[in-house]
């Protein structure tokens, strides 16, 4: 879980909480992990208890709601496998702000959502902020992340991968 780096993301979301003109909430789904008790730690360590919101394991359904009420989607990663979370997000209108590393940059689209690294916490606080804050990058975003996903298939990627099969038999 370590690899998902929350924590550094609830420090950065601590220095947008210091902000008089900031009243965002930040919602962390899925199962808490007893081996990993930093999360809840963390929020109790920097005040966070009635900024931040655990519901736990979302069903899907329920998540699309998630993703489509959000502001701007985060994803501080320091690598993921395949990074379906953003691309669910730009599904939804959500503009995306994530993590430099990783196939993230590459699924997302450099101009597509915004990057950080997630090892410096004042940077990804910063373009957290940057978005928050700002109403027509947050319209961009939201047209080029519907753009973008445009180009991912379930259907398409089978038969590639059909096709990739066939040439190697």
């Amino acid at each position: 879980r370590d690899h998902k780096n929350l924590v550094n993301l609830l420090k950065a979301f601590a220095i947008l909480c210091k902000r008089d003109d900031f009243d965002g909430k930040l919602v962390i789904t899925g199962r808490q992990d007893p081996h990993y008790p930093e999360v809840q730690e963390t929020i109790e360590e920097l005040n966070l208890g009635e900024h931040v919101i655990l519901p736990g394991l979302v069903p899907e359904k329920r998540l699309l709601e998630f993703y489509q009420k959000a502001k701007v989607y985060v994803l501080p990663s320091f690598y993921e496998g395949f990074g379906l979370t953003p691309l669910e997000a730009m599904a939804s209108g959500t503009p995306v702000v994530a993590s430099n590393t990783s196939c993230i940059p590459e699924i997302c689209g450099e101009e597509n959502a915004r990057f950080f690294d997630p090892h410096n916490i004042d940077e990804m606080a910063n373009v957290m902020a940057k978005v928050w804050f700002d109403e027509e990058l947050q319209a961009q975003l939201r047209e080029r992340g519907l753009k973008r996903v445009k180009g991912f298939s379930w259907k398409r990627m089978a038969e590639e991968t059909l096709d990739m099969y066939n040439r190697l038999l």
